[in-house]
């Protein structure tokens, strides 16, 4: 008797593993799509030499797959012309077994870009 006891307590707890488990790997794939979304989207805006139309194409891309986007441009060297810019993409993530009752969790995305002569 005490043996099966002892195999279905350990078949919980390499479950309950198992299920952690997942959620860390599916938060670690929302983090690493995010990040490579944002990437993308300052490499667009760079290249489009930091154009308003480019910067608002690329945040109502963001707002339809459920993103954040906001940018910031910077003028470094006091031309006029914006040579630098901050990308900050948010995006929700949450642990589906260890927060079930809780709201998802923001987390942001930063990435700069800079066009170099």
């Amino acid at each position: 008797m005490n043996q099966v006891v002892k195999t279905y307590l350990t078949i919980f707890l390499i479950l309950i593993v198992i299920l952690v488990g997942a959620g860390l790997i599916m938060c670690a794939l929302d983090a690493q799509k995010a990040e490579k979304i944002n990437s993308s989207y300052a490499s667009v805006i760079a290249c489009h030499n930091y154009s308003n139309d480019s910067v608002m194409a690329c945040i109502s891309e963001a707002a339809d797959d459920d993103y954040v986007l906001s940018v910031k441009k910077y003028d470094t060297n006091a031309d006029g012309y914006a040579d630098t810019c901050e990308c900050i993409l948010e995006y929700d993530y949450s642990l589906k077994f260890l927060n079930a009752s809780a709201p998802t969790t923001t987390n942001n995305k930063h990435h700069y870009s800079r066009i170099t002569k």
